[in-house]
């Protein structure tokens, strides 16, 4: 005689929050390229700072900015 063992699991509720957390990642993918392509096309030279300790240092600036500081 031949005999099949086998156990179940549902995985559905497992995989629907992997397709939310993969949705997820590609909105936050579309809005940062949407803000980093707003930012790099401002008219206007756009400068990026973070704190550090007691001082600030500039971490982007924007095309206009290079363009108006190397001409």
């Amino acid at each position: 005689k031949t005999y099949l063992v086998g156990i179940g699991i549902d995985i559905t509720e497992q995989k629907n929050i992997e397709n939310e957390l993969i949705e997820a990642k590609n909105e936050a993918e579309k809005s940062e390229e949407k803000y980093r392509n707003w930012f790099e096309h401002f008219p206007h030279a756009t400068f990026i700072w973070k704190k550090l300790d007691d001082d600030f240092v500039m971490v982007r600036a924007n095309k206009k900015a290079y363009e108006e500081s190397n001409g």
